[in-house]
């Protein structure tokens, strides 16, 4: 079980590495300013009077610029936009007055601050300081689709005079989430895993030692809400709530007796995540569940059996599980 682990782990570290590498397509976009001097950007969109981008060393921000302020855009595919001609130079000149001026030797158009983009704020970073923070990946109506692993394992001895009892659970699952923000940083949405869970029982006695080895296929569906704080221009922590319903196929083998049992699950969790932005479209998460509240209903196939319901509190002191997710956002 191990070793599908560790296979499972490597195959998706492998995708991710790949994926983050081929992630952007063409080259920057560039903005020609009236003063001549020019930026690589990526171009978000193209209104009227402004032009949206984003800085290559920070995707995360969402920057604006007046098209008054430009000479043109060429984009990454070689084609441009050209909205002003760049001003020639003034001659110097001398005035009669006693003290002579300068005109600017570089004309520039008359124009007022630009406020601050709707999406930023200022988060603390470090000791003694601040940051402004652009939150334009997180920004209201954009959605992101999540592609993850979940890992999940927990091993518990019960010792009393005569018995030992040891339980040992490994859980793996492949995992499709869809968001959507339905405000800045925070965001809805639901999703799909498919997963393996395998069990292990050991009961010892001073005279007698029973083993009963269990696995099971599943399929759950997900609910999720989660909340964003940026800190930088790449990351972002979160915290999350998510309601998750199971259905999972057991099937028991102890020496030579086989059964078999359905479960169904019901979790609701609270955690907390990472996310780190590759660029403007792709970002890593990594997340642990920390506080889980689960409603389990098992039920043998075998005739005439009664189902066994019980109810398990996982506290903060144990991680009970933690995924790894590759985002794309748009």
């Amino acid at each position: 079980m191990k070793q599908v682990f560790y296979q499972f782990i490597l195959i998706g570290c492998l995708l991710i590495s790949a994926q983050a590498l081929f992630a952007q397509t063409t080259g920057p976009d560039v903005l020609h300013r009236l003063d001549r001097t020019t930026q690589n950007v990526r171009v978000k969109e193209i209104t009227e009077v402004e032009v949206f981008y984003t800085d290559l060393n920070a995707p995360a921000a969402i920057r604006k610029i007046r098209k008054a302020e430009l000479w043109k855009v060429v984009f990454g595919d070689g084609t441009s936009d050209v909205y002003n001609e760049p001003k020639v130079a003034k001659p110097v000149t001398e005035t009669p007055f006693p003290k002579p001026t300068v005109t600017s030797t570089s004309a520039r158009p008359n124009s007022t601050p630009a406020p601050p983009p709707a999406n930023r704020v200022s988060q603390p970073i470090g000791v003694g300081g601040s940051q402004s923070v652009d939150l334009g990946t997180f920004a209201a109506g954009r959605r992101a689709l999540s592609y993850g692993l979940t890992l999940s394992g927990t091993s518990t001895t019960n010792k009393n005079s005569r018995t030992t009892t040891t339980n040992t659970t490994n859980n793996i699952g492949l995992s499709a989430l869809y968001q959507k923000f339905t405000r800045d940083n925070v965001s809805i949405g639901g999703g799909l895993t498919l997963g393996f869970t395998g069990e292990k029982n050991k009961s010892t006695t001073a005279a007698t030692t029973a083993e009963t080895v269990e696995s099971a296929p599943s399929i759950a569906i997900m609910g999720q809400t989660r909340r964003y704080l940026p800190v930088a221009s790449h990351v972002a922590f979160y915290g999350f709530s998510s309601a998750e319903l199971a259905l999972r196929w057991y099937k028991y083998k102890s020496g030579s007796i086989e059964d078999k049992a359905t479960q169904q699950q019901l979790s609701l969790e609270l955690g907390a995540g990472l996310a780190y932005l590759l660029n403007e479209r792709w970002s890593i998460d990594f997340n642990a569940s920390l506080l889980g509240l689960t409603l389990n209903r098992v039920k043998d196939e075998e005739p005439g059996s009664k189902a066994a319901v019980d109810l398990s509190l996982t506290g903060a002191g144990v991680i009970p599980s933690f995924s790894l997710f590759l985002t794309r956002y748009f």
